[in-house]
């Protein structure tokens, strides 16, 4: 079945048309340049999956019913044929156009069209325009899949920095595999609309409706923010704050998934993770100057939620100068748990894939990217636009372009994981 899967993968991707796709991170071109990686590779397809945190089988089956009886027409008619919550994981993973970024909801569909991005906020309603739910996420079900994960083994072609271009660096000199795995932030670009709704807290704010009041608990604005408390709020502006706890539950979601998946691809190797952590939706997205250390603090949490036996090393990369420990635990010293923990926290601005410390060469390397609620794996990349962000960075420097790709890859949309310990 493995040589099956590459075959199959080989064949989808050279049929796969996108006109600023890089030749360097293909796996084709990996390896007719070491062939001595087609039995790894040939693992690759079939590793990948679908992370979905141990909360949501419960609420996305009742996101489902929900919609069912009570959504749009339009949303009634699409979900018609969906009986499943796993089915509803395969269409928030395919239903995607190729990119979507910025504030004004840039595109690129997949049939290479770029339709305004005021055209997204009429899917799934009596009115859509030029964007059809039958084909792409209304703005509800990007809140949805914001939630979900991806994590795959690849072959990397360099260190992964954000301005690699996917340019060949010299052997040795950066980790040639591991594990890489896209996760999404809290998204506040559009007022109203994903996390903006869901763990904000604002005058006129309507109450949250089942089933996110199975997630969250934000409640209206009702007095002045100087009188709030502020250790659940953090004031935004005169009539906005985020509601600390709801953002902390947020963004556990995808440190859970990225912590247990490690844990228990290290545990199949018979090896320790070195976990490489990005900021998720701490550069344009943020909205608070104190994210990052909730940020932190949701993944001390994590750490102390989890029996992760298998996880060494947990290092923050690129986070705030002013943030320099995680549950009190300073960089270079051991987070120890009741459950047994003991991983060493780092701070750093260590690229992805770059070489590991020979004391930690034994580990196995389970690194992290910025990925979006509504894009393929790569967003901007998909644009030619490599250093955009952190998404097109990671597609340049990895085979994530295939391997993470539903269109290239088809064994992913079958491989779903509820992250377990």
């Amino acid at each position: 079945m493995s040589k099956e899967a590459l075959d199959t993968v080989l064949a989808l991707s050279e049929s796969f048309k996108s006109p600023y796709r890089l030749s360097n991170p293909l796996l084709r071109t990996i390896l007719s340049k070491h062939p001595h990686l087609t039995a790894e590779a040939q693992t690759h397809p079939t590793s990948a999956r679908i992370l979905v945190h141990p909360s949501l089988p419960a609420f996305l089956t009742a996101f489902l019913q929900v919609k069912k009886h009570h959504g749009t027409r339009t949303e009634q008619s699409v979900y018609s044929d969906i009986t499943t919550w796993q089915d509803l994981v395969k269409r928030l993973l395919t239903c995607r156009p190729l990119c979507f970024y910025g504030a004004s909801d840039e595109t690129l569909l997949r049939d290479m069209t770029s339709p305004r991005g005021s055209e997204w906020i009429r899917v799934g309603t009596e009115s859509q325009g030029l964007i059809h739910m039958k084909d792409y996420l209304t703005y509800e079900e990007m809140g949805v899949a914001a939630l979900l994960g991806i994590s795959a083994p690849v072959f990397f072609v360099n260190t992964g920095g954000r301005y690699n271009r996917g340019k060949w660096s010299e052997e040795g000199t950066f980790e040639s595999n591991g594990i890489y795995t896209a996760l999404v932030g809290a998204r506040y670009e559009v007022p109203g609309k994903m996390e903006w709704r869901h763990t904000l807290a604002y005058q006129g704010q309507e109450p949250l409706i089942h089933p996110w009041t199975m997630l969250y608990d934000v409640h209206p604005l009702q007095e002045d923010l100087a009188c709030l408390d502020p250790t659940l709020y953090a004031p935004i502006s005169e009539s906005v704050a985020l509601h600390i706890p709801s953002y902390i539950r947020r963004i556990r979601i995808p440190l859970d998934n990225l912590l247990l998946d490690a844990n228990d691809r290290a545990r199949a190797r018979n090896k320790r993770a070195y976990v490489h952590v990005v900021g998720l939706g701490l550069g344009v997205w943020q909205i608070c100057q104190s994210q990052p250390r909730w940020f932190v603090q949701a993944a001390a949490e994590a750490i102390e939620a989890y029996r992760l036996p298998h996880v060494g090393v947990l290092n923050f990369s690129w986070f705030p100068e002013n943030i320099i420990e995680c549950g009190g635990v300073k960089s270079g010293q051991q987070f120890r748990t009741d459950k047994g923990n003991d991983i060493r926290i780092e701070f750093s601005k260590r690229d992805p894939a770059q070489k590991l410390e020979t004391r930690d060469q034994d580990m196995l390397l389970v690194a992290s990217f910025a990925w979006d609620a509504n894009s393929y794996v790569g967003n901007e990349y998909w644009m030619g636009m490599l250093t955009a962000s952190g998404d097109p960075a990671a597609a340049a420097c990895s085979t994530i372009g295939e391997v993470m790709n539903p269109d290239i890859n088809p064994f992913l949309l079958d491989n779903i994981w509820v992250s377990s310990e």
